[in-house]
């Protein structure tokens, strides 16, 4: 007696060695108090499901003796490994033990079948209240990323908990896990042990987004981060950790769910640069021969709900740099989207603060292909999914398709393909609309030209880091940004190489800026660099004057 994959209730028989089975059509309700009863009446040939002390269902069989097998009684699990159902792709699946999550309060046998007036007698002895039925001792299970507002942009390592059954599988410290926040907004970023550390997105009511790693094949399928399951290849670390900026360094393996290379190369390194308005650099260095697939922007979302709780039907919006814009409807399924260049993404969750992507001129957002054949036939999902293999999952299998919300599951978008993508994108957080982000795509894009150089190698934009980069000949140095409607000019960042560990005075078209910047000294080899970040949006071009404190500027 159990429950299917689905959550129906069963119970299996065999008589004269042929296996009966009995399953209702409904559905157990998750988190509420159930008592199942099963009986057996020889004499009358009849198998029973009784639930709650009412009968439920029942069929006929024939009046001989149980056929007993040899193996042990097993309360809650299954005894022989098995493979998963419901998978995208049945080959990609190692067999495990599977078995019930949950409270299981009493299991009684007897050698007798029960009468109806014996089962509503033993539900009514054993039922524990309303209070119990509705609200059971499960501990809820809630994705870690409500961290306390901050006053200071920061990285700092923690130990992020989400509940007891998971948590105890990982023989961790009190340094398991990174957090990103912003002083500027109520956001953050999330590398957990349980994403397999793949940097997350969290908005300011706990919403939950990510994206694919370097995604390769393997003898299982889909050779990634999230095959990982033990966590034997993957490790975040702080690299940069200043008021200016932050980097973060994440490393993964490339191989399937057995732990097989394709190749020996297959391992990737990603860096974060972030900043302090929200926005963050991602450096995909995959190892192999050709970077392959990694965007594919993905919703998280907690136990209980899915991405129709989360994100708006009207999904993604996109953009291109001359201010073309096109909205996605998913209402009757994925999407189509008009543009052909639309590098800007926006995917609009139902909070305050959304967050986007941005790619090289001329990446297309798209949702055909597999996008709109991996849907789950049991959620009421637009999206491709939702899966329950990743994250928060042992599953050994390289997709699988959620057959409710009763636990943590993930959703796709969609995605980017070709070369134009690269192996860089810029993610971040806004409260404002698409529009807004056309200005940052340009001035990442295509950054300001720089000229007038004092005092230094003339700055050269590196799109890796969305930073002007110099090299420091003296302690007083100016140039000009030639900012303008076709490239301008948003929270530029300058790396200040061979400055050394004083801070610096900047003056912008003349005017001490204080409020509106943030300096860090990185440590590095040789000498220290000084990041500088300035918040400041203009189509004109600004005058920029870097200076030691004591330094006279004319």
């Amino acid at each position: 007696m159990g429950l299917t994959t689905h959550g129906n209730i069963t119970f299996k028989l065999a008589i004269n060695s042929k296996l009966y089975t009995l399953t209702l059509d409904e559905k157990t309700p998750h988190h509420r108090w159930t008592n199942i009863i099963a009986t057996f009446d020889k004499p009358g040939g009849m198998v029973t499901l009784y639930v709650n002390g009412l009968k439920r269902g029942y069929i006929d069989v024939p009046k001989a003796g149980i056929t007993m097998n040899r193996s042990d009684l097993m309360i809650g699990a299954n005894n022989i490994k098995t493979k998963a159902t419901d998978l995208v792709r049945s080959d990609n699946n190692i067999p495990q033990i599977f078995g019930i999550e949950g409270l299981i309060d009493e299991v009684k046998i007897y050698d007798t079948a029960l009468t109806a007036s014996e089962v509503t007698e033993a539900y009514t002895n054993s039922v524990p209240g309303e209070k119990i039925i509705n609200n059971p001792d499960l501990q809820p299970r809630v994705l870690p990323g409500q961290e306390p507002e901050s006053s200071t942009f920061g990285a700092y390592y923690t130990r992020l908990e989400y509940h007891d059954l998971w948590d105890n599988l990982w023989r961790v410290d009190e340094y398991a896990d990174i957090i990103v926040k912003f002083d500027e907004m109520p956001t953050g970023i999330v590398f957990w042990r349980d994403t397999s550390y793949a940097p997350s997105w969290v908005t300011e009511n706990n919403l939950w987004m990510g994206d694919q790693s370097a995604e390769v094949g393997g003898p299982y399928g889909c050779a990634e981060h999230m095959a990982d399951k033990q966590q034997r290849h993957t490790h975040a670390r702080i690299i940069e950790n200043t008021p200016a900026r932050i980097v973060i360094h994440w490393r993964y393996s490339c191989a399937d769910i057995a732990y097989i290379f394709d190749s020996p190369d297959n391992w990737s390194d990603e860096y974060l640069t972030i900043y302090p308005d929200g926005t963050s650099v991602r450096k995909v260095c995959f190892h192999g021969e050709d970077i392959p697939e990694w965007h594919e922007p993905q919703l998280y979302c907690q136990a209980g709900s899915g991405p129709v709780d989360v994100i708006s039907t009207k999904a993604v919006s996109v953009a291109n740099l001359y201010g073309k814009v096109a909205h996605l409807d998913f209402s009757d399924g994925p999407g189509v989207n008009p543009l052909e260049d639309s590098c800007i993404e926006l995917y609009n969750l139902k909070s305050k603060y959304r967050i986007f992507s941005i790619f090289p001129h001329g990446t297309k957002f798209i949702t055909n292909g597999w996008f709109n054949t991996e849907q789950s036939p049991y959620t009421p999902d637009p999206f491709a999914g939702p899966w329950n293999h990743f994250p928060v999952s042992q599953l050994l299998s390289d997709g699988r398709l959620a057959t409710a919300y009763d636990r943590m599951i993930s959703s796709a978008l969609g995605g980017c393909k070709g070369v134009i993508l690269g192996n860089i994108g810029l993610y971040g957080f806004t409260d404002k609309s698409i529009c807004y982000l056309i200005s940052l795509a340009r001035s990442w894009n295509y950054p300001a030209k720089v000229n007038d150089v004092r005092g230094a190698v003339k700055p050269v934009y590196n799109k890796e880091e969305r930073a002007f980069e110099l090299i420091a000949k003296a302690r007083d140095i100016s140039f000009t940004l030639n900012g303008s409607d076709s490239s301008p000019i948003v929270n530029p960042v300058f790396v200040v190489h061979d400055w050394g560990d004083t801070d610096a005075k900047v003056r912008i078209n003349g005017q001490v800026h204080t409020e509106s910047l943030k300096q860090g000294h990185v440590i590095t080899a040789n000498k220290d660099k000084l990041v500088i970040y300035i918040k400041i949006m203009v189509t004109s071009p600004l005058h920029i004057q870097i200076s030691t404190a004591t330094c006279r500027v004319d």
